[in-house]
């Protein structure tokens, strides 16, 4: 789908610290906060030049990140699996795990809304 997809050994760990099943109790705001996002000025001229997928992928991971921050989302559980993925991917990148999240989230999303992406053009 995206090319961010996560390897099995990183959705393991979020699977296994319940993680996805936090992002998914939030998906409803993520997706209405993208979407709101997508059609300010700040974003307007940037992501006119972008697929509606990649103007997901440069949105999804701040609203994530202000989830995580807002203690929607566990913080301690995040840096756990952080923690976990670079035991075996020592490079691994804290806005990746973020990125792996949101193609998560917008798989997700697409269960349910298949125009998602038309919306967010």
């Amino acid at each position: 789908m995206s090319g961010y997809l996560f390897g099995p050994t990183a959705r393991t760990v979020l699977e296994e610290l319940k993680i996805f099943q936090e992002i998914d109790e939030n998906i409803d705001y993520i997706k209405e906060e993208a979407k709101k996002r997508v059609g300010t000025p700040l974003y307007q001229e940037y992501l006119e030049y972008q697929t509606p997928e990649e103007n997901f992928f440069d949105i999804a991971p701040s609203i994530i990140h202000n989830l995580i921050k807002t203690k929607k989302i566990n913080e301690k559980k995040i840096d756990t699996a952080f923690d976990k993925i670079r035991e075996a991917f020592p490079d691994a990148k804290y806005y990746g795990l973020l990125l792996g999240i949101s193609d998560h989230v917008l798989e997700r999303i697409l269960e349910t809304d298949e125009n998602y992406l038309r919306e967010m053009s």
